[in-house]
């Protein structure tokens, strides 16, 4: 299945005039009470772990709520300006068991046509299972999938625990880590689009693999190539010692040896604590990872960037790395990436007797952002006690949705906070001439797609800046690059009124 990339430039005269619209990682005081909304769910604990934007703007947000007995998954939905969404369930939030006794939520996505996966974990008997659930644009659970919208999978018998999901060509992946033998070892299943086991994946459509001889193999993050391949994220290590663990399968479930020479790689800061919590893959075919490390004087938020073949890309940061250098109790949560190749991370900090919101925002290079909140940082406190950020998504207009829990000092309740991005002001008003061009697929093995509504001069030229192809064309225009060398190339299309440049990463087969 190709993956396009949508490409929507205007003027650059119009973008020039605009003005910036307030301090970026401020408060938006337009969204909520001043920024920022509660919900209260259940008469309990109330967690938000997951949050994305719908194609209509509106704001999704899951987690876990405890019905008096047992926790529950939730969802609820706001309307762009943080009210919530009554056409959703009536009340704009939604609470269901899925297991017998406690079910969490870990993280979420949204299909192609709408409707919403969250993926957790269910706990009976103490065991723990995958568990995973589909609910329908009106907030009512989709009967079609699983059963009566509900998955629950045993893998190891034991202790299986989903931290992520993700979902590509109607096939859906929940992956953590299962507890066999006294050791957590990485968990991964793969769903058809109705929620059955899909068997093509490693013959049983489950897969348990310790990884390194560590103790703990965990996963807490993944991403899926244009290619098919999964990407997997999070640590190994022990309670005490910890590396960054990044590691590729291919799509039938087979670890990709020609991925950092193993199928694997560790990363670590130089100290006792590091461990991944999102990890992202990059237009150009590079690896984002963000997590946390410990320091001298406390934790710290941490990224690494890999090249696509799973090396250390040492152009990025202190060679391939970069930490926030902020002293104290910072722990990242999540990460977000701007259009601008900006890159947010969002968790929680200790802030005197406090713990807050909290982000902190790099430069496409690796860079703390100085022009970013106050010297590249921002926080917020919400509640009395504790506000813990688990998930950042974007707007459309490029404004900042952080989301968790805040505890008022009895409990903890559903916590959203909105963010001005540095995005321009009136750009949603603006009738911008625009030209929408499709490039697809990136990376690429060799043949490159360009789909544009007007004539184009294309040229392509390889790393070290050498013109390697050039061809005038327009409507649908397919170009053989198989005989290049593999590697980074950057393309240049002029129109008649403007020209357009995108990075396009070529791959061996």
């Amino acid at each position: 299945m190709t993956i396009k990339v949508n490409i929507i430039l205007s003027v650059l005269q119009i973008f020039n005039c605009l003005v910036s619209k307030g301090q970026a990682g401020n408060l938006d005081n337009s969204f909520g009470n001043n920024g920022i909304v509660i919900t209260t769910i259940s008469t309990g604990n109330d967690q938000i772990l997951a949050s994305k934007i719908q194609s209509d703007g509106r704001i999704l947000a899951a987690g876990h709520v405890y019905n008096g007995t047992n926790y529950d998954f939730a969802i609820a939905r706001y309307k762009v300006d943080g009210k919530l969404d009554t056409s959703f369930n009536l009340n704009g939030k939604v609470t269901f068991g899925v297991g017998i006794e406690n079910d969490f939520v870990y993280s979420m996505v949204i299909q192609n046509d709408g409707k919403i996966l969250i993926g957790g974990q269910s706990i009976s008997s103490s065991k723990g299972y995958f568990a995973l659930a589909r609910v329908n644009l009106n907030g009512s659970l989709d009967n079609s999938f699983g059963n009566n919208g509900k998955v629950v999978t045993s893998l190891s018998g034991k202790k299986d625990l989903a931290y992520a999901i993700a979902i590509k060509d109607d096939k859906i992946i929940l992956a953590g880590y299962s507890t066999i033998n006294n050791g957590n070892s990485i968990a991964i299943a793969r769903y058809n689009i109705n929620g059955e086991i899909d068997t093509t994946f490693n013959r049983t459509g489950k897969l348990i693999k310790k990884i390194t001889i560590d103790s703990l193999n965990e996963i807490q993050s993944i991403a899926i190539q244009p290619n098919g391949k999964i990407v997997i994220a999070g640590f190994s290590g022990s309670s005490t010692v910890s590396k960054f663990l990044i590691a590729r399968y291919n799509e039938q479930g087979t670890l990709d040896t020609g991925f950092a020479k193993k199928g694997y790689t560790l990363t670590d800061f130089g100290n006792s604590y590091n461990r991944i919590s999102s990890v992202a893959i990059l237009n150009d075919g590079k690896i984002l990872a963000c997590g946390t490390v410990s320091s001298l004087f406390g934790y710290e938020f941490a990224l690494v960037k890999y090249k696509y073949n799973g090396m250390l890309d040492t152009t990025f940061g202190n060679k391939g790395k970069a930490t926030s250098e902020i002293n104290g109790f910072n722990i990242a949560t999540s990460m977000a990436l701007q259009p601008d190749g900006k890159i947010i991370l969002a968790g929680y900090s200790q802030i005197n007797s406090t713990i807050q919101f909290c982000m902190i925002r790099f430069d496409s290079v690796g860079f703390v952002d100085t022009n970013f909140g106050k010297k590249g940082f921002s926080s917020t406190a919400i509640g009395s006690k504790m506000d813990i950020a688990n998930s950042i998504c974007l707007q459309s207009n490029g404004r900042i949705i952080v989301a968790g829990g805040s505890n008022n000092g009895i409990k903890n309740d559903f916590a959203i906070v909105r963010y001005l991005g540095g995005e321009t002001s009136s750009i949603q008003n603006l009738k911008i001439p625009k030209c929408l061009v499709n490039i697809y697929p990136n990376p690429s093995t060799g043949i490159i797609n360009f789909d544009c509504d007007e004539n184009m001069n294309i040229r392509i030229y390889n790393s070290i800046g050498s013109l390697v192809k050039e061809i005038n064309c327009s409507g649908i225009q397919t170009l053989d690059m198989s005989n290049q060398s593999a590697g980074l190339y950057t393309i240049k299309i002029k129109t008649s009124s403007r020209q357009i440049i995108q990075k396009v990463f070529i791959i061996e087969e």
